[in-house]
């Protein structure tokens, strides 16, 4: 062991008097502290002759000498220092490993350059971030496409990083920015198509194109391109995040070309339910038969999907999904696409499934709609199965259909007239007893007037069975002057 080891050199005297070789020797000295603010004072001296004895200090049993030597050999910045120091890029301490990958960056020496991309995979956060820097002040096209990885980096920071140093590359990174494009990533599609509208690219064919926009959310300039943004589009439904596939579905139905449509159906499973949602309602402006069924699989789905389901079936207009409809309570959504033969099931519906407490303008808007299946009964029936409150003018309205019935004997006004009969009463929620708060009060709709009047006059007429058969014949939904007279005269 030489004297340095033994006794207290005055460091920061041998500094001010430029004394590197005394710094050096300092540097074997037993002393942590002493060693430590040697190694400072060669990097602040910046001499090349310390720089094999700081290279050794990459070795020193103490972290902290050994992160400061490599502060101090990136401080001198000579290249005989690359090599350790991308081997102290394996060192076990994070801030060794940090300021090893600090001085390669301030000597900017290209050996250094891949092994400054292999940092990028580092657990430690900070050292990640200073390698993205890093990389993005060597222009060097190796790192492009490592750089564009670093845009999925679970930190935003490093992200943001990433693509400052993309974009500090600049033109070497064209290519790898256009592929990119298509990544399944969000954030690096719109980083790819950002930093290409910085660069002043611009898309040579229509997929480029298609995709640039949707990196860029143009949604309106998809529309406009028509048939060469589809094949973009539907590949698009494969990322990662959903708002991502819900955009690519909504242009997807505002385009209506029959090739989405299977795509389409594949995003009815889709995982997010606000996506299953917009396909259904993308199928409802293609209106294309092969959807009917997957639709009706979605029958059983969340309202918000079902309810588009509904309406993409209706409008489609296949008799397939009639039965469905009908096991699944939506018998009024029937009536868009049904007949006559689906007469006996849109009643049973009426009486015993419809809305409750209807609106005047409600049962206006369900008459109209079911006209062509009830013909000239289709007052008669929505008015009669219709509910409401005593003081509401439907509730009066409703009555007075059952009377009309009472006035036509036919087998369709018995028929109906059976189920005024069955008619149950309802149970309108009030609030809550003022005394015992847990308790619910309801108030009860009384339909006993209907269901006596109904109940009579079938009595007077010998109380025929109830026949869904007549439905079946359109000719029997026809009111003509001969029914009338005919109950007439029996009566």
């Amino acid at each position: 062991m030489g004297i340095f080891a033994f006794f207290k050199p005055d460091i920061e005297k041998m500094e001010k008097r430029k004394d590197v070789r005394g710094l050096i020797g300092a540097l074997k000295n037993d002393d942590n502290d002493i060693r430590r603010t040697a190694v400072i004072a060669l990097g602040n001296l910046r001499d090349a002759v310390a720089v094999e004895p700081l290279i050794r200090m990459l070795q020193d049993g103490d972290w902290g000498i050994r992160y400061r030597a490599a502060m101090a050999l990136g401080e001198i910045g000579d290249v005989r220092a690359v090599e350790p120091l991308v081997e102290a890029l394996k060192d076990e301490d994070a801030e060794v490993r940090m300021h090893a990958l600090k001085a390669l960056r301030r000597i900017g020496d290209p050996r250094a350059v891949e092994s400054l991309a292999g940092m990028l995979k580092e657990k430690d956060k900070a050292v990640r971030l200073e390698a993205v820097v890093a990389l993005g002040e060597t222009s060097d096209a190796r790192v492009v496409n490592p750089l564009i990885q670093m845009l999925k980096d679970e930190e935003i920071e490093i992200r943001r990083a990433a693509k400052e140093a993309l974009r500090r590359i600049g033109g070497p990174s064209i290519k790898s920015l256009v592929k990119a494009l298509k990544d399944k990533d969000g954030f690096v599609r719109m980083s790819a198509a950002d930093l290409l509208e910085g660069l002043g690219w611009k898309p040579e064919r229509d997929e480029e194109k298609a995709y640039y926009m949707m990196g860029r959310g143009e949604r309106s300039r998809l529309i406009e391109m028509g048939e060469a943004a589809i094949k973009p589009l539907v590949h698009s439904l494969s990322y990662l995040e959903s708002f991502d596939r819900m955009f690519a579905v909504k242009v997807l139905g505002e385009l209506r070309d029959r090739r989405a449509v299977e795509p389409l159906i594949r995003a009815l499973e889709d995982e997010d339910a606000q996506v299953r949602e917009e396909a259904a309602w993308a199928l409802s402006k293609i209106v294309d038969e092969r959807a009917v069924e997957p639709l009706i699989e979605r029958l059983n789905d969340i309202q918000a999907v079902r309810d588009k389901a509904i309406i993409a079936l209706i409008e489609i207009g296949d008799r397939r999904a009639i039965e469905p409809l009908i096991r699944a309570g939506e018998a009024g959504a029937v009536a868009e696409i049904g007949d006559v033969e689906i007469a006996g099931a849109l009643i049973d519906w009426l009486f015993h499934s419809a809305p409750v407490l209807e609106t005047r303008r409600g049962v206006e808007e369900r008459t109209e709609r079911m006209k062509h299946i009830f013909g000239d009964y289709t007052e008669l029936v929505v008015e009669a199965a219709a509910r409401s409150e005593p003081k509401d003018e439907t509730h009066e309205m409703s009555m007075e259909a059952v009377k009309k019935l009472c006035e036509i004997n036919t087998p369709i006004s018995s028929n109906i007239l059976h189920k005024v009969s069955a008619k149950s009463d309802y149970l309108v929620f009030r609030g809550h007893d003022e005394i015992n708060t847990d308790y619910p009060v309801y108030d009860r709709i009384n339909f006993e007037p209907q269901r006596e009047t109904a109940r009579n006059e079938l009595g007077k007429r010998g109380n025929p069975p109830y026949d869904p058969e007549v439905y079946l014949d359109r000719d029997a939904w026809k009111l003509t002057r001969t029914s009338v007279d005919q109950f007439t005269k029996d009566s």
